[in-house]
Parts: structure tokens; sequence; C-alpha cells
């Protein structure tokens, strides 16, 4: 038995001898190719040269008033031995916008493309500068701690990517609710109001509003101071005055602010709406629900005038367009006064289970006792599905 031990036992070690060789070469290769390659490179990739703070990568704005535009310049060495390709720029908001740059070897700026591919090519030793810019404006929290980042992706063996931080505090001196006021859909002949609090932004500021300095054109604006469980605030009441254009509006308030030692800052409030006929048809455009073989399909919409008060009478309705008959169309007066008037009319368009299933484009017209505003006419769509 003992000679056929010896025999599994010398097979054994013929088949795993070379095995074994192998792989110690194969360490032995790996071992010296790393020692080499940090022996012949010190590179760090791109390296931050003016730091302001523990962490390299990272800046503190500190407090700046709101509308104020801030900036800092990251400067990057690229201490690679080759060029390194910066792939993007990638800010964490709208309010950071990213440049980068070097100047080469002839004295002229090389200014980076944020929309191109790379970016920029940095040969090296190279020094960039990555200038990031925080509009305050857009800035969406105000009076609290806010990091912004944008980030450098590249193909930097040691530096794939870098991420910087930017620390700020927005102090908005007032602090408006709601901070713009929309007056949504204004009917022309009426206009609209809307009202907004102000109460202070950095408590024991000692600001205050001292009243309108400027107001958009059309605008009827006051200002009341008011004490609410204690504390000083201002009611901000606008009146859209008609008559009005109809269209999209915009206008601004401007308030005058008083500190301890004088006139401060000014505060402003957006205003926006939307002009619209006294009497609308909503949704403005009537589209059916899905087709059902046993039940066909229907539209529905209301009627509204939008002057308050001011009650109409459908006299008559009526569908127009190049169609196949068959669609029937009905209306009702919703609190109904006893001269059969009402504010809301709503409105019913059938399409029974026998109408042709084809695309169909129609108009609904409205005939109303209405002096200021006789017709009011709304589009439909049938697709058949």
């Amino acid at each position: 038995m003992q000679p056929a031990s010896t025999s599994l036992n010398s097979r054994a070690s013929r088949v795993l001898a070379p095995a074994l060789l192998a792989l110690l070469t194969g360490l032995a290769a790996c071992g010296k190719q790393t020692s080499s390659s940090e022996a012949s490179s010190g590179a760090a990739g791109l390296v931050i040269l003016n730091p302001t703070a523990e962490r390299a990568y990272f800046h503190d704005f500190g407090s700046i008033p709101h509308g104020e535009v801030v900036r800092h310049t990251f400067r990057l060495e690229n201490s690679d031995p080759v060029a390194v390709s910066v792939g993007d720029l990638l800010p964490s908001c709208s309010c950071s916008q990213p440049t980068i740059s070097y100047i080469d070897a002839d004295g002229q700026r090389i200014q980076g493309d944020r929309q191109g591919k790379p970016v920029i090519v940095l040969p090296p030793g190279a020094v960039a500068e990555v200038q990031i810019a925080i509009d305050s404006q857009y800035v969406r929290l105000k009076n609290m701690d806010k990091l912004a980042q944008v980030r450098l992706r590249c193909d930097s063996l040691n530096t794939p990517f870098i991420t910087f931080e930017m620390h700020l505090i927005v102090e908005l001196e007032f602090q408006a609710t709601p901070a713009e006021l929309n007056l949504g859909s204004v009917p022309m002949s009426s206009g609209a109001r809307a009202t907004s609090d102000i109460i202070r932004g950095v408590p024991g500021s000692g600001l205050a509003i001292e009243g309108v300095l400027t107001k958009s054109p059309g605008l009827e604006v006051t200002v009341s101071p008011q004490s609410r469980f204690g504390k000083e605030l201002w009611v901000v009441e606008a009146i859209l005055l008609p008559p009005l254009n109809p269209g999209p509006w915009q206008g601004e308030i401007e308030l005058a602010t008083r500190g301890p030692e004088g006139p401060a800052r000014s505060f402003k409030i957006p205003l926006r709406a939307q002009i619209v006929a006294d009497i609308v048809v909503q949704p403005a455009t009537l589209g059916f629900s899905p087709f059902s073989p046993a039940r066909g399909a229907t539209a529905t919409a209301q009627l509204l005038s939008l002057v308050p008060g001011r009650r109409i009478k459908i006299l008559s309705a009526e569908i127009k367009g190049s169609l196949p008959p068959g669609l029937e169309l009905g209306f009702e007066a919703i609190q109904v006064d006893n001269l059969g008037r009402a504010e809301r009319w709503g409105l019913i368009l059938k399409a029974p289970p026998s109408y042709p299933r084809q695309r169909v484009l129609g108009q609904l017209v409205f005939e109303l006792d209405d002096p200021d505003q006789p017709r009011v006419e709304v589009p439909f769509i049938f697709t058949g599905v």
C-alpha cells in the first residue's frame, strides 16, 4: 500500500508545482509594478492651492443680505503628469453658477465650456480657477443655513471628482406671506385684490415698513401696521383696478423701510395675474371621457360669471362645426334666482353609443342676456377613444 501512496503524492506535486510557481511569479510582478508606479509618480491629481478652511474644498460666505451675488474662486493645480479632462461641473441648485478657466503658457486665458465634452482640458502643471457665483435671490430658504455644492468630475485617477461646498445665510430683512401675490384669473371689468402679511425676517433688527415707495401702474396699494400675538407686522393690500386688457399681467410693489440708523433697503413684493373675460367657460376646451360602447362619452364644463354678484342667463346654445350629427348639448343653472339667472351654469355634451368613433373638432356657442358679453364660444374635441 505504501508505494501507491508515494505515487499519488508524487503526481500531486507535479500538478501543483507549476501553478504555485506561476502564482508566486505573478504576485512578485504585481509588487514590483505597484512599487515602480508609486516611485515614479508623486501625483495627487487636482490640488486646491488656496484653501480658506480646514477642508480645502469648503468656503464660508457667512451672512449676506438678500439680493447680493457672492463669488469665490478655488485655484486647482493639475499635479498629474498627464493632461486632465474635466467632464462636467454640476451645481446642486439653480442659485449656483460655476465657471472654470486657466492661463496657458502664452499668457492667454482658456475658458471652459460647461456645455462642451469635455468642459476643459488642463495640461500638466496648469492652475485652473473654478469660480462659483451664488445669487442670493434664488436661494429659496432665507434666514437659515444654506450649503450649496458644485461637483467637478474628471478623468484624473487620483481625483476623479471634487465636491466644492459653500455655506451662507441669506438675510432677508422682511418676510411676506405670501411672498408673491398671485391674483389668479381676473375679470377685465372688475379687477381683483389680495393681501400679504409682512414680519421682520431678523428678530430684533429694529427695521420697519414706512409705506409705498413705488408700484406698477393700475395698482392701488395700502400698508397697515398691526400687532398680532404681541408681534408687530404690516398688512399690504393691493387692488388691481379695471379696466384691464386680456392676457398675462405682472407687477411689483416696492416698500420703503427704515432702521435704527435711518432709511434701509427697500422691500419688494411681486404680483401676477391672468386677465380674462368677465364670463368664461372652464375648462377652456372641452374634452370627452373615455368612450364606452354602452354609454358613449360625455364632456362637462361650467360657464362662470367671474364678476361678483353679476348673474347671467343662457338664452340659447348651439353646436357648430363640420361633424356628424348626434351630439347632445345640455345646460342647467346652479343656484338660479327667480329670474332664471345664475352666476354658474353646468354644461354637458354627450356622444351617444351610436356616434361615429372618429376625431371631431367643434365649437359650442352660447347666447346670453348679458349686455356687455352677449356671446360665449368654447371649442371641444372628440377623439372617439
